[in-house]
């Protein structure tokens, strides 16, 4: 199990797809969120396992070729799981609103490694929020506090040693949805 074998693995999947309103190939989403998986496990025993997650984050709900069988055989059933628990439900099942509470009940009992991976995966999406309609901007962005919240539920309990990373992140996104002040998005915005 490789980085740069999920990564060939994700390119090939996105082939053909672009990020929302761009140019972008999509690519470039998984790319960012396994550098930002990477530098929040820098060192921790989970970091290759981590990032080979992220490539992968998007496999299952964009590219019809993947399924868990797939991941499992390439990769690990750990993988095909963590990658599973980051596959928002397909669009044909439920409204938007059912959809995403379904995505925060997946969050809430994910691995946590799945729980890494979705944060980064939400705060690189949140880079292009700017593009997007603004009545949907703002119903995009009280979606993600909500995922947030999910995500954060149960982290600052952690109870093993190496899980202290895990437990300031909860801490840390507790405090982020707390907040009564606008989101800031500047910093997702690349000069």
């Amino acid at each position: 199990m490789s980085v740069d074998k999920a990564a060939e693995y994700a390119v090939k999947a996105h082939e053909g797809q672009f990020r929302k309103n761009s140019k972008t190939p999509y690519s470039a989403h998984p790319q960012r969120v396994s550098y930002a998986t990477r530098q929040f496990l820098k060192g921790h025993e989970l970091e290759q396992f981590g990032v080979i997650v992220a490539w992968l984050h998007d496999t299952l709900e964009d590219d019809p070729n993947t399924t868990i069988e797939i991941l499992v055989k390439e990769f690990s059933r750990a993988v095909a799981r963590n990658v599973f628990f980051l596959t928002d439900p397909p669009r044909y099942t439920g409204s938007r609103m059912e959809r995403k509470d379904e995505v925060c009940r997946k969050m809430k009992v994910a691995p946590m490694i799945a729980r890494i991976v979705k944060c980064c995966d939400v705060l690189d999406n949140l880079r292009d929020v700017e593009v997007l309609e603004p009545d949907f901007r703002e119903l995009y962005i009280k979606e993600k506090a909500q995922l947030y919240e999910a995500l954060a539920e149960g982290l600052d309990e952690a109870e093993e040693p190496e899980e202290a990373a895990i437990k300031t992140l909860g801490k840390r996104i507790k405090e982020l949805t707390s907040e009564p002040k606008p989101l800031d998005l500047s910093a997702f915005n690349p000069k």
